[in-house]
């Protein structure tokens, strides 16, 4: 069974596959799952409408998941994640055999994945007094594209990218201030690369 990997990531990153629907009938949603990854460090997780359902870690081969989907609107997210150092095995995540409950249109998916998008991470991390985030898209069409920052209490610091992008690679340099150009304090920071189905994050840290 061929399946598709997760995006690639670095050290504490992750990178997801959301999908949203109005489910109109009683049914459930079926996957297949392999992991191959960091046993108890890297995860491959699975969210019904945020809650998390289960997650995976080390060496699994191809298995069947399903859960029961009542009517309404549902949302399905799978996230591989990272840690901060080691790797294990493929160091990736496999989905296959999507098969969504009924909705307007019922929808089964042989493979889904968030492949159109790569976020590579940062570099240098640490840094002072910039860094550079790098991303890439491929895809036929534009691809709208938010690139943001935050510090340790989820609050926003600084919007680098709120835009539609057309496929290539990205280089973003965050100078290390925030909306109103002042120098931010150093410490841990997050960066999140979003599009309408893929989410993807890492850390950084700014030293002085």
């Amino acid at each position: 069974m061929a399946g598709g990997g997760s995006g690639d990531i670095s050290n504490n990153q992750e990178t997801s596959l959301l999908v949203n629907m109005n489910v109109t009938a009683l049914g459930s949603i079926s996957y297949f799952y392999k992991v191959s990854s960091e046993q108890g460090f890297d995860f491959l997780t699975f969210y019904l409408d945020g809650v998390q359902m289960n997650t995976k870690s080390g060496e699994i081969d191809w298995s069947q998941q399903q859960y029961p989907i009542s009517p309404g609107i549902h949302s399905f997210q799978w996230t591989y994640t990272k840690d901060g150092s080691i790797s294990g095995g493929d160091d990736c995540a496999w989905l296959d055999l999507i098969s969504f409950p009924s909705t307007s249109g019922s929808y089964t998916s042989p493979i889904l994945q968030p492949m159109s998008i790569s976020l590579q991470g940062n570099y240098p991390n640490p840094f002072n007094p910039a860094t550079t985030i790098s991303f890439t898209i491929s895809s036929n069409d534009e691809v709208f594209t938010s690139l943001e920052v935050f510090n340790v209490k989820g609050q926003k610091v600084k919007t680098l990218v709120t835009e539609p992008l057309s496929s290539g690679s990205y280089k973003i340099v965050w100078d290390g201030k925030n909306e109103k150009d002042e120098n931010v304090a150093s410490g841990l920071y997050y960066y999140k690369l979003k599009t309408d189905d893929f989410n993807s994050s890492g850390k950084m840290l700014m030293l002085k």
